[in-house]
């Protein structure tokens, strides 16, 4: 799966509500192999009630950067979740969905 694939996309819970949209991906690298490039796995999804583009890397709280542009993208983005891949169903179609009890 590539990253375009999901994001962007509407999540929505095994009822069908909105939870927000896919803003950005968390991923680990797996342990390397000998002379293999490791395996990027995806741990899970940034979900915001907004469709806003980038969040710069100002929700990890360790970048530092113009005070505007950081109260900006706070208030995007306040509401921000971090949903486990292994809550989100297979994706099949143009929407997230979350398993139950997922969120």
């Amino acid at each position: 799966m590539r990253a375009a694939e999901l994001l962007g996309k509407i999540v929505v819970d095994h009822s069908g509500a909105r939870v927000g949209y896919c803003t950005d991906l968390r991923c680990s690298i797996a342990q390397p192999v000998a002379d293999v490039a490791p395996e990027v796995v995806l741990v899970g999804l940034l979900v915001s009630p907004h469709k806003v583009g980038s969040l710069l890397g100002y929700e990890r709280g360790r970048t530092r950067g113009p005070w505007l542009l950081r109260a900006l993208v706070a208030r995007l983005h306040s509401g921000m979740v971090f949903i486990a891949w292994e809550d989100v169903e297979p994706v099949t179609g143009a929407a997230i969905h979350l398993r139950p009890g997922a969120g």
